[in-house]
């Protein structure tokens, strides 16, 4: 309800002590994009992650995705709700997103996670959570590529809200933590940096030295190989992203952009690093994305996001100068659905 324009959450009197099961219901692909994007683009930038991975191309038919909210087609969305997309078929990457409308109460920049909300907003996100995990494993996609799935449910860009509820109950395997930055898309690319900007002239001038371009196929082995999270060559070979190559066709650096709109897999030999590189191919990417060349791949969010280790002094620089700032702390987790 709402009171003096403000949405009011209250507390049903018999929560306690009731292990209320949340019922999760199956959408089809049109019906989902009709009621859940709408919902998601007035939660952006909290959002981006699932907004972007619901849009995205590789979502063919033949893929058997699985779109679900905790509220049936036909009625509104309560106060408190689950929007959940998962491709099980995506095997050692990331294959399940997640949003829940609790996250929303965080400013950006507020790294505190479930010691931000009531004792109800806790107990419900708890119900939700653990309903979903029931929800994944039971849920039989026979006609999806790869089926049985493993049991083991991999969360892909996880709110630490969601997070922490996940890791107070369910049997985890594994998980990583990152702090994640919104990087605006309408912003100028490699806006102030005087290397990078001596870099844009350079390879224009010097194309002979240092090509800019789609990454090679046959180079697909060293990106797989300087990746913290997993990537599958099919999977990459669909992506968006950059290149720079040497005079010998040798990739020195590479961007991608993530299938849930992340800028991911940002990297640059050591013998390059400090001169501008990551800045540039960030940049370049960046600017065909704001220029509308991805939309037609579900592209079209506002935001990109970049999931960055505390300790990682660089890439940090590098969201920083393309106008990012520290949104909240983002976490990839697994789960054993066996061990429920």
């Amino acid at each position: 309800m709402e009171e003096n324009g403000e949405k009011i959450l209250r507390m049903p009197t018999d929560y306690r002590g009731k292990d209320t099961t949340v019922a999760f219901h199956k959408y089809s692909q049109s019906a989902a994009l009709k009621t859940f994007i709408p919902l998601l683009t007035t939660h952006l930038p909290h959002s981006n992650a699932l907004y972007n991975r619901m849009q995205a191309h590789h979502n063919t038919p033949d893929r058997h995705c699985l779109y679900a909210g905790s509220f049936p087609p036909s009625a509104s969305p309560p106060d408190i709700y689950t929007i959940v997309f998962a491709d099980r078929s995506r095997h050692l990457e990331a294959q399940i997103w997640v949003f829940n409308s609790l996250i929303c109460l965080r400013p950006l920049g507020d790294l505190s996670a479930l010691s931000a909300l009531s004792e109800f907003q806790t107990e419900m996100l708890m119900r939700h959570m653990r309903s979903l995990l029931y929800f994944l494993r039971d849920t039989e996609i026979p006609d999806a590529p790869g089926w049985p799935f493993s049991p083991v449910l991999r969360f892909g860009t996880l709110h630490s809200t969601l997070s922490e509820c996940l890791e107070r109950f369910a049997p985890i395997v594994r998980v990583s933590r990152w702090h994640q930055y919104l990087i605006p898309v309408t912003l100028p690319a490699q806006t102030g940096d005087k290397k990078t900007a001596e870099l844009v002239q350079y390879v224009a001038r010097n194309p002979e030295n240092l090509i800019s371009g789609p990454v090679p196929d046959d180079q697909l082995e060293v990106v797989i190989a300087t990746s913290y999270i997993p990537r599958q060559p099919s999977t990459l070979r669909m992506l968006p992203n950059e290149g720079l190559l040497d005079q010998t066709g040798k990739l020195v650096g590479w961007a991608y952009l993530g299938i849930e709109g992340s800028l991911a897999t940002l990297y640059v030999l050591p013998e390059y690093r400090g001169k501008g590189v990551a800045n540039y191919i960030a940049g370049e990417l960046l600017k065909k994305l704001g220029n509308g060349n991805f939309k037609h791949m579900g592209y079209q969010s506002p935001w990109v996001h970049a999931e960055i280790a505390e300790d990682n002094k660089a890439s940090i620089g590098v969201a920083l100068k393309l106008g990012g700032k520290l949104a909240w702390e983002s976490r990839y987790v697994w789960v054993d659905s066996d061990k429920l």
